[in-house]
């Protein structure tokens, strides 16, 4: 173990040392006076981006409100674009940015109308999810040691989740990253070789 070097005093008396507290509590005011007029000088400038924020005075729409606005708009379309997707081809550059599907995280469902505590309830299927360590110390499924057999695994864990009226579900979701590139060089330079 490291040893703490040990402070020597230079306090003499408790008149001394109430001189040190007085010291001490001027130094904290001081720094609280500080620390609040910074935190005011933040809110004004929070309060001043927000304003700069804001693309319709009379709607008060803020740039986030039109940017998730947009971002549905792009995933519904993407999403009705589904099919000029491929398994392979998963994703479209575009001029200012990429759009396609990503798979979604898996995650265990049943099959059928069978509930979760009435596969584990089932003494042949229990047996059979304790062995391959999918339960946790009270029965319960442990979904994490299913989806990371899942994930090592595929086809040996699919076969055994069927044994079991259990599934992995892994869904195609549309996204869409933006290129953060100065948009105004890009769109003339588009232009430029549509001119040409």
């Amino acid at each position: 173990m490291a040893r703490t070097k040990k402070v020597q005093t230079t306090i003499k008396s408790m008149e001394e040392a109430d001189q040190v507290l007085k010291e001490i509590a001027l130094l904290e005011n001081q720094k609280m006076k500080v620390d609040s007029w910074a935190t005011e000088r933040e809110q004004v400038i929070r309060d001043e981006a927000k304003m700069k924020l804001v693309i319709n005075d009379k709607t008060g729409e803020t740039v986030n409100d039109r940017i998730a606005s947009l971002s549905a708009n792009l995933l519904a379309f993407v999403d009705t674009k589904r099919d000029t997707f491929s398994i392979k081809k998963r994703s479209m550059e575009l001029l200012h940015g990429t759009v396609g599907f990503r798979l979604g995280t898996p995650k265990v469902t049943t099959i059928g109308s069978m509930t979760q505590k009435a596969i584990i309830t089932t003494e042949a299927i229990f047996q059979k999810l304790k062995k391959w360590g999918w339960i946790e110390q009270k029965p319960r499924l442990d979904k994490n040691a299913i989806l990371a057999s899942y994930t090592n695994e595929k086809d040996k864990t699919v076969k055994r989740l069927k044994q079991v009226s259990l599934n992995v579900e892994q869904t195609d979701e549309p996204w869409f990253e933006t290129r953060r590139v100065d948009v105004n060089a890009v769109s003339q330079e588009s232009e430029m070789k549509l001119a040409s």
